[in-house]
């Protein structure tokens, strides 16, 4: 028989308790009897799918059409399913010397998300593809965006709610799956996983109060403390976390420590730094634009002689030798460097013009490992430091980068630079302004225990 130990803690943001089961305690834990591999592969949604939906609000009914949030919570959400009966008789719990059954879901089961995901992905399928309701779940959270104007009755609350909020409520009742009236939230601005979203701005924000906890979480993880041991931290930003991915990868302990190197570090720092002027993520600003608009646009490449992009409709090109500071005789280093140098030249040019209205740009590239890098935010230690040089000169200058991927064929003035075979790009171009002398960003290589393969 088995008997887990339980606990009482304060739920967050809450004046209830959450019972918490502590099926990991032990060598002979209910958890450890759970294999990775079978509660991998769920997947929640997120608030991108939340922006996807607003955005195309807005592109249905213009920027003056006032929109509504909403969010409806499942009450116990996990423990509202019950556990197979053979795994009920290992979920005995001990209280007072008296021998319980536990027949439901617990949060501390390591398989429970899978469980409740699985589940309330169902509902969810029945919502968009029975009811026509365009939501999205994450955990008990099931949320969405409306026209403010587009309400229903709803009889059990004896209150008026955006239509689709209402049509989800009327299905968990259905299903008989419990709720509570003050779990059920709507308006312009709304707290949606811990993020401040905001239909009118069309932005997401993270609290201040929030963000502060953030800054001071990862700069005490960058810090060593006595026995050089440091707190755990929850991921949270692509670029940020490359090192302490590579660092994860291929570990199947949970609990287990990982190395902190100077890779590590030096990422989190670069993310406490941005994040604390950051005033969140405005979807309006990508509204309207197609690469093809862009404010800028141009052509880069790179050889092992060098690097060259130009800029069609001002004329003028730029060629350098490769980066001192990269890798002799990888190409995959030098495709991404040019791009980012490439980056950092049109912030200069703009400063230059005066024309700080220059916002938008677009970024050809042949090479499909640059492509994903700066498409994705996701690079190997190697190439990291140039995305976050890039990441960089984007927040600084407010740009909005589309980086897309052309044919080799077709990359033909910018290939010619590259290789310093500028008659052929002249002979391309004619007129075209040659520049040489241009300085390339400063971008260090990480730490040499961090370098791996040259692939993306």
């Amino acid at each position: 028989m088995y008997s887990m130990p339980i606990h009482v803690v304060p739920k967050p943001n809450s004046e209830k308790l959450r019972l918490i089961v502590n099926h990991k305690m032990g060598e002979f834990s209910l958890n450890s009897m759970i294999p990775r591999d079978a509660i991998a592969g769920s997947a929640l949604d997120t608030l991108k799918n939340l922006g996807d939906r607003l955005l195309h609000l807005r592109h249905l009914y213009g920027r003056d059409a006032k929109l509504v949030l909403w969010k409806s919570d499942v009450s116990q959400a996990y423990r509202r399913l019950p556990m197979h009966e053979l795994w009920q008789a290992k979920q005995i719990v001990t209280v007072d010397g008296e021998r319980y059954v536990d027949r439901c879901n617990n949060f501390g089961n390591r398989g429970a998300a899978r469980i409740w995901t699985s589940f309330m992905g169902l509902v969810g399928w029945i919502a968009n593809k029975k009811l026509n309701v365009d939501s999205n779940v994450y955990a008990d959270d099931t949320f969405g965006a409306n026209l403010a104007s587009e309400v229903e009755y709803y009889a059990p609350y004896n209150e008026v709610f955006p239509a689709e909020q209402a049509q989800t409520l009327a299905l968990w009742d259905f299903i008989c799956l419990d709720h509570e009236r003050e779990k059920q939230l709507n308006g312009a601005v709304l707290l949606i996983v811990s993020i401040e979203v905001d239909s009118h701005a069309m932005s997401f924000t993270m609290p201040e109060s929030k963000r502060a906890e953030l800054l001071a979480g990862v700069l005490d993880f960058c810090h060593v403390p006595p026995g050089g041991r440091r707190h755990p931290l929850k991921p949270l930003l692509k670029p940020a976390l490359c090192h302490v991915y590579e660092k994860m990868k291929g570990k199947s302990v949970g609990n287990a420590a990982i190395f902190v190197n100077r890779g590590v570090v030096r990422d989190l720092e670069w993310f406490a730094n941005h994040v604390k002027n950051s005033t969140g993520i405005h979807l309006l600003e990508s509204l309207d634009w197609e690469p093809a608009d862009a404010d800028v646009v141009a052509f880069c490449d790179a050889s092992l002689k060098g690097l060259g992009f130009y800029i069609p409709a001002a004329d003028i090109a730029f060629q350098s030798l490769p980066p001192v500071s990269g890798p002799s005789d990888r190409i995959f280093y030098y495709e991404a460097f040019c791009v980012c140098w490439c980056l950092h030249q049109i912030a200069a040019l703009v400063r230059d013009s005066g024309k700080i209205t220059l916002r938008r740009v677009t970024i050809w590239t042949d090479s499909s490992n640059t492509y994903d890098i700066f498409n994705t935010l996701r690079a190997k230690p190697l190439y990291n430091e140039i995305l976050k040089s890039a990441i960089d000169v984007l927040i600084a200058n407010d740009f909005k980068l589309r980086v897309l991927l052309l044919p080799g064929k077709k990359n033909i003035v910018a290939d010619a630079l590259s290789r310093w075979r500028n008659d052929v790009a002249l002979s391309s171009h004619p007129g075209l302004a040659i520049y040489d002398s241009c300085a390339l960003p400063n971008i260090p290589l990480p730490p040499r225990e961090t370098l791996g393969a040259e692939e993306k």
